[in-house]
């Protein structure tokens, strides 16, 4: 039986960096993606996944504040909804709090490109 860590270990292990393309095409999606870490959700530690599909069951499992992240984003929670949806299909967050580590890398490289700017 694979418990939560497990899982998002394995998924980890098998990331490709071609997702972290679409942090890059949307500045709103990098936005979520950079404070993910700091959603106050209620996380799914403690709950055993027995059978798969073990990602839609890590999710289904996530209570997420979709009015918390639109006020963070400062965006409708419509368009909160839709770049939660987008992140998760795409495996950029994860339900524990962490994100995707390119899509993580390329919301840092994007912070210092645009700190140097200004």
């Amino acid at each position: 039986m694979m418990g939560v860590a497990d899982v998002i270990e394995t998924m980890k292990e098998a990331e490709q960096p071609g997702p972290a393309l679409l942090v890059l095409d949307s500045r709103r999606l990098a936005r979520l993606v950079a404070v993910w870490p700091m959603v106050p959700c209620e996380r799914v530690y403690g709950y055993d996944l027995v059978c798969e599909p073990y990602w839609e069951n890590l999710w289904r499992k996530a209570a997420v504040p979709v009015e918390g992240v639109a006020r963070i984003l400062r965006c409708s929670v419509g368009e909160a909804r839709s770049l939660l949806d987008q992140a998760i299909a795409a495996r950029l967050i994860y339900p524990d709090g962490t994100v995707h580590d390119a899509a993580g890398k390329a919301v840092q490289k994007l912070a210092r490109d645009s700190l140097r700017r200004n």
